[in-house]
This record gives C-alpha cells, structure tokens and sequence, in this order.
C-alpha cells in the first residue's frame, strides 16, 4: 500500500473521531442547558410560592388604620 493512503486513512479516521467528540460534547453542552433552564423555573415558581406565603402572613400580622377624610357639605344652603 502507498503512504498516500496510509495517510487517508489516518486522516479519515481522525476526522470521524473528532465528529464523534463533538457530537458528544454537543449532547453534553444540551443537557447542561437544559438542566440550567429547569433550575431556573423550578427556582422562580418556589420563589413565588415563598412570596405569597409571605405575604399572607403578613396580611395575617398587620393592624390596618383606615384614614378617612371628613368632609361637611350644607346641603340647605343656597347654591351660588
């Protein structure tokens, strides 16, 4: 056999097995994304669990002071 296809062949070979190193790191780099991603959701929805709880006890707690303003109108008098 030639060198030539000695180094074909080699150079076939690396190319598939770089082919397969990036099919594999791509796979990994989606699931990490995707893992980043659930996280991220399940991260939010607890914390809006934890904010309504919150603020129910807090509603709960509070003494509320209604303010109201008075106001006297003389409905006998006169317009003018």
């Amino acid at each position: 056999m030639p060198v030539w296809q000695y180094a074909a062949g080699y150079a076939v070979m690396l190319a598939a097995i770089f082919a397969i190193v990036l099919m594999i790191y791509a796979s990994c780099k989606t699931v990490i994304d995707d893992a980043e991603k659930e996280a991220k959701r399940e991260a939010k929805h607890y914390a809006k669990i934890l904010a309504e709880h919150k603020y129910q006890e807090m509603l709960a707690t509070t003494t509320f002071r209604v303010c109201m303003g008075l106001r006297i109108v003389d409905e006998m008098g006169k317009d003018d």
